[in-house]
């Protein structure tokens, strides 16, 4: 089945060609003109996106695996999409360290759903902050059972990116106290 043209149908003549899908993308100048975006100009943005010190090694990785697949998004627009729905994994690993951390039952640590549930009762994850656990959970499912391929805008997936470390930032304070 033909992608039909959401994305460059790679060949060994293109595939370190920009995708042309990303050229569509472009900032405006203060006077008023516009250019497209180029590659380096989303892997500063990409870049420019960090983990905090205070969370776990493991759920870096995670994290650097996501960011490092949006920054190769350029090259191969599908990969924006991927590195969007990595960001899922990388709260469910930090749900699962803070879990460990805190003693969780094993049961509890099977399931997304059951730790954000545990970590509410914990007092570690508001009330207030748990329509977006909720939300993550859901969104991670349809990524983890599709029915057919989803493609992000680069701009969601990256914003996407910044709620991730804002969320795991939640878990794991600078400071020490739970936000």
């Amino acid at each position: 089945m033909e992608n039909q043209g959401l994305f460059k149908k790679l060949t060994l003549e293109n595939w370190l060609d920009i995708d042309p899908g990303c050229t569509q993308f472009v900032s405006v100048k203060p006077d008023g003109t516009s250019q497209s975006i180029s590659a380096t100009d989303w892997a500063g943005k990409i870049l420019a996106i960090e983990m905090p010190e205070a969370v776990p090694q493991d759920v870096k990785n995670i994290f650097d695996v996501a960011r490092g697949t949006l920054c190769y998004g350029c090259y191969f627009y599908p990969l924006y999409t991927l590195g969007s729905e990595q960001c899922f994994r990388v709260l469910e690993a930090a749900l699962r360290h803070k879990c460990r951390d805190l003693g969780a039952p094993e049961r509890v640590r099977r399931r997304f759903g059951g730790m954000v549930d545990w970590l509410v009762t914990q007092g570690i994850i508001r009330d207030d902050q748990r329509v977006r656990w909720d939300a993550a959970r859901r969104l991670r499912n349809m990524a983890s059972h599709p029915e057919r391929q989803s493609i992000k805008m680069p701009t969601m997936a990256v914003h996407e990116l910044s709620i991730a470390v804002e969320m795991t930032t939640s878990l794991f304070p600078l400071d020490g106290n739970m936000a």
